[in-house]
This record gives structure tokens, C-alpha cells and sequence, in this order.
């Protein structure tokens, strides 16, 4: 990975996974515009380095999400935020708040680095005059 992480495939899969279940969230529950108009949905990620990484999706609906209690075994549907639960390490979510009010909602998704994380190519700084 880019950012220096191993090619840890167990790891990317689920980094992977919930951001395909969180995107398609954000746009099967989270529009709010009629179908003829467009609509946004954002996507971030955040590492911390050592610590954890993050991701965050964004939409335009105040709904939190809400995972459900357990859905039929024959469902098709309704086992996203399951996933998430299961393959993140925690995850959050929290309306956007403007002066008119709601303006959409973050649901951010938390993994444990699971090793240091070195950036590639980055020198290690230091203060100028010091050794």
C-alpha cells in the first residue's frame, strides 16, 4: 500500500469490505435528492500512523444508521452494518450539523494498524541546525 503498510491481504480485504458496504449504504439509504438529480457521496481515509487507520463515507441524509437486531437467514438484505461491526475494529457515525440544521451525516469505520507503518520515501525530519 501506498502508505506503507504491508500488502497484508486479510487486512485490505476488510479495509475493502466495509468500505463497499458503507458506499453502498450511502447510496441505497442515504439519498435525499428525487433520482433525476444528482447526489454526493464522499469517501476519506485517515492513517494514524502505528495507530489505526479510518475511514470515513459521507451522505446527504441525517438518518444514524441503525443495525439490525438479526435479520431472517434467508434475507438478502440487511446484513451491512453486521459486516462492518465484524470486520472493523469499531465504528461510528454522526449527523453533519450546519446553521439550517442537518446537512447529512460521517460514518466512520476504525482499523488497528497491523504493523508500523513506515511512509516510503519520506526522510525522517529534522530540526534545522540539529543532527
Amino acid at each position: 500500500m501506498g502508505w506503507g503498510l504491508d500488502d497484508d491481504d486479510a487486512f485490505i480485504g476488510r479495509v475493502v469490505l466495509v468500505l463497499s458496504e458503507l458506499v453502498t449504504n450511502a447510496i441505497v439509504h442515504g439519498r435525499t435528492r428525487p433520482a433525476s438529480e444528482k447526489e454526493t457521496v464522499g469517501v476519506a481515509l485517515a492513517l494514524k500512523r502505528d495507530f489505526a487507520l479510518g475511514l470515513m463515507v459521507t451522505d446527504s441524509s441525517c438518518g444514524v444508521p441503525t443495525p439490525r437486531v438479526r435479520p431472517p437467514a434467508d434475507a438478502i438484505r440487511g446484513r451491512g452494518l453486521a459486516l462492518v461491526t465484524a470486520e472493523s475494529d469499531s465504528w461510528t457515525a454522526a449527523p453533519h450539523q450546519e446553521r439550517e440544521g442537518c446537512a447529512g451525516k460521517a460514518v466512520w469505520a476504525f482499523f488497528r494498524c497491523p504493523q508500523t507503518a513506515v511512509l516510503p520515501g519520506c526522510p525522517s525530519w529534522r530540526a534545522p541546525g540539529r543532527t
